[in-house]
């Protein structure tokens, strides 16, 4: 039989819903283009760090760079996703009305039946993860009231889209958390894929999962609890978002404890201990990273620059903030007696990569100034690079890494930040304290007594919340949080960039006060939403701070 093809060169949708692979196939549509820790601007992947204080770039056409630097604005804007994700919703939404409908997706009629409800759990799950990224993309101030995003959970004409309004920042919150729910409560939708079993097993690793819904349930309650969408202080919200990481956690890590998180990296796939949700990154002779990162002397483009002002976000070896009296630290020897995740994370003068030592000093091979790709700040990225691969004259000693979208590690994170917020330091009504959940995170760094830590007494809220915040940028940097967190603290985005200033003289190197080289301009702290659609769309309001 001849297949019925509409005159644009596409199926018509009555043959998709009755073959089941192309059924399956629309399902499939909504991981495409998943976040990952690159967001792809140019030439050459830049991370979005790179529009906060803990980076810029070397490539003086850096798309991201630009926007973050006065650029943004609706009709500029290299984030924007609102098109991308309302088309993926379009197809869950008629997969969840067509999907189930007859398709054979395996021949054993009871197994088919099961690979109905894990789908509808997927759909579900993939429809709230979505709906997460636009409302923490568009989520925003009108007329000073929070406000979400259009909720569309039905298939739609193109008529009733014109009529589509924002609505409020609750309801979408709402609406994610009830899809969450309805996905949970799915039988045959597994916690995560693991074993041999056709519908459940292993080999669908990286599909949406039960796991994934109480992440994204609680991603979506830490939004709404934060200062930016939640201009009352609604403690409840804070609570919403300690009880549900906790049970995710019980559901991902087992019961509570205050024992030190396991190592994490960032190649091991299968097996790996912190990673919820995760997709493939980079295969281990891409080299993507490293030709991306590494300075020009290992012919690397050098293009991420991490900041003077991340680098002293590390505290000193004993766990002090360096500007607090440390025994450790010492100005004119600034990356020894430090937080070892420093080293791990940022290539710094004197290090050394596959044999070779980075010498950012002036007139250092690597300096700033001393060729195209240089750093601008004396500073290289390592985080995910291979530990010791080469480029030239022969690529070899590549390692295979992936995207961690969901991880205990940032799931720790947020239990600790809500659990403070609700009741400082040491409530432990959930099992554990914010102390504790953050120790995991500090254990695990090294900080293992860790008396800047726990002289943080029950009413020191305020005090605590510092740390967190500087735990978040410090083991989450570089995974694409930093952009989104300084927006809902509502947090200073138009700070300045620093490089350090290294000299050598006679054989000794000298640490000057570093050099402000760029500073971020933003309009707002929300972000704007697509010029079209609000001249398009009635009923769609641009945020507070931007005029179309």
């Amino acid at each position: 039989d001849s297949i019925p093809i509409e005159d644009a060169g596409r199926f018509t949708e009555d043959y998709v819903w009755q073959t089941p692979s192309l059924s399956r196939g629309v399902l499939l549509l909504a991981y495409g283009s998943m976040p990952t820790y690159y967001h792809n601007y140019g030439i050459s992947g830049e991370f979005l760090e790179i529009a906060t204080d803990d980076a810029t770039s070397s490539n003086n056409g850096s798309t991201i760079r630009s926007f973050a630097t006065g650029m943004l604005s609706p009709a500029n804007n290299g984030l924007d996703s609102w098109t991308t994700s309302y088309n993926k919703i379009k197809g869950l939404n008629a997969f969840l009305l067509h999907g189930f409908s007859g398709q054979l997706y395996i021949k054993d009629a009871a197994t088919n039946q099961k690979f109905y409800r894990r789908y509808k759990g997927e759909a579900l799950t993939m429809r709230a993860w979505l709906a997460f990224d636009l409302l923490k993309n568009y989520g925003g101030l009108v007329g000073g009231k929070a406000t979400g995003v259009p909720i569309v959970t039905t298939v739609i004409t193109d008529e009733e889209a014109f009529r589509l309004q924002r609505a409020s920042y609750a309801d979408c919150v709402s609406q994610i958390v009830a899809d969450c729910d309805s996905a949970i409560k799915i039988t045959d939708f597994p916690d995560n894929y693991t074993g041999t079993d056709v519908v459940t097993g292993s080999t669908w690793y990286g599909a949406a999962s039960k796991n994934v819904a109480r992440v994204i349930k609680t991603m979506a309650y830490l939004h709404a609890a934060s200062p930016a969408n939640n201009r009352d202080n609604n403690t409840a919200l804070w609570d919403s978002t300690a009880r549900n990481a906790m049970v995710a956690i019980k559901a991902i890590d087992g019961l509570p404890n205050a024992n030190a998180l396991p190592v994490r990296d960032f190649y091991t796939v299968d097996g790996n201990v912190d990673v919820i949700w995760s997709s493939p990154a980079n295969s281990a002779t891409s080299f993507v990273y490293e030709t991306a990162n590494l300075p020009p002397s290992l012919r690397g483009n050098g293009i991420t620059n991490p900041s003077q002002e991340l680098v002293d976000a590390f505290y000193d070896s004993k766990g002090y903030p360096i500007n607090h009296i440390s025994a450790t630290y010492n100005p004119q020897d600034p990356y020894n007696g430090r937080d070892p995740r420093l080293k791990q994370f940022i290539l710094c003068n004197g290090m050394t990569y596959s044999g070779q030592t980075i010498a950012t000093y002036d007139g250092g091979t690597d300096a700033p100034g001393s060729s195209a790709d240089a750093t601008k700040t004396g500073y290289y990225l390592l985080k995910f690079l291979s530990p010791n691969a080469v480029l030239y004259p022969e690529t070899k000693n590549g390692k295979a890494s992936y995207v961690a979208r969901m991880s205990k590690t940032n799931l720790y994170l947020i239990f600790a930040e809500a659990m403070n917020e609700l009741a400082g330091p040491d409530d432990k009504r959930y099992g554990l304290s914010a102390k504790e959940a953050l120790g995991k995170i500090r254990k695990r760094a090294g900080f293992v007594l860790d008396p800047y830590m726990n002289s943080f007494t029950s009413d020191q809220k305020v005090e605590f919340r510092k740390l967190i915040h500087n735990e978040r940028r410090v083991e989450l940097c570089f995974e694409g949080y930093r952009f989104w967190d300084l927006r809902r603290w509502e947090e200073p985005l138009n700070t300045n960039v620093s490089r350090a200033k290294i000299t050598l003289t006679n054989g000794v190197l000298s640490y000057s006060s570093p050099v402000v080289i760029e500073k971020k301009l933003f309009n707002s702290s929300f972000m704007p939403l697509p010029l079209s659609e609000t001249i398009i769309i009635p009923g769609i309001k641009q945020n507070d701070g931007w005029s179309n």
